[in-house]
């Protein structure tokens, strides 16, 4: 099967670095499309999400403020 020297292979910390690289890039851009894109008033997405993800940047500590459900959950349907 596989021994400790199989997990230190030179290709597991580039396969890391990309990982966290490819995360970092696709979480910016998810960033910039909610603060550049889109209008308050969008149905579904506009007061739910763009609102207060824009709003942080005037306020940085709204976020801490708000509960995990009303400050962008994946689910808010569920939210009571």
């Amino acid at each position: 099967m596989y021994n400790r020297t199989d997990l230190l292979q030179w290709w597991v910390p580039v396969v890391l670095l990309a990982g966290i690289a490819t995360a970092d890039f696709g979480s910016g851009m998810i960033h910039w499309t909610a603060d550049t894109w889109g209008r308050d008033d969008l149905p579904l997405i506009g007061q739910r999400f763009l609102v207060p993800f824009r709003v942080h940047h005037v306020y940085p500590d709204d976020f801490h403020r708000r509960s995990y459900s009303a400050s962008g959950s994946p689910t808010p349907s569920y939210n009571g």
